[in-house]
């Protein structure tokens, strides 16, 4: 990415495409993902790498989309943060949403050799105090 902002547009491009190459271009080598789903955690370029393609994989032939919400963003010249909802949706092939969940992600990006790349990535829902159950909106 030239420019840490691009990251909601070219992450929501890579799913809507299932363009595997360019979802996993976004990630620096030495990523850490926390995510809402299977993995608690993963480390790596290689493990990120293996995550997108099982998803990928696991999408089958449906729309799916990710719309992203309320982002907010700071970036200096070469550390950049963002936090927002996205909202993945899976739509029927005229465009009504068959369902769909929404999150919260925090993605923190550095910059190399001209590059802004996410080193860590955290995706959650919240948690209900008295079950422990996530609430899913």
């Amino acid at each position: 990415m030239k420019d840490p902002n691009e990251f909601t547009w070219l992450y929501a491009l890579a799913l809507r495409n299932r363009d595997k190459e360019l979802m996993k271009s976004l990630y620096h080598p030495d990523i850490v993902f926390f995510d809402l789903w299977n993995e608690y955690s993963l480390k790596g370029k290689a493990a990120i790498g293996a995550m997108i393609d099982d998803w990928f994989d696991s999408i089958g032939t449906e729309n799916v989309a990710a719309d992203f919400e309320n982002v907010e963003s700071s970036v200096g010249d070469t550390v950049g943060f963002t936090n927002c909802f996205v909202r993945f949706s899976v739509r029927s092939d005229r465009g009504t949403e068959i369902r769909h969940i929404k999150e919260r992600m925090t993605v923190c990006l550095i910059r190399e050799n001209g590059e802004w790349l996410v080193t860590n990535q955290h995706t959650s829902i919240p948690v209900k105090p008295e079950t422990g159950a996530g609430i899913f909106e």
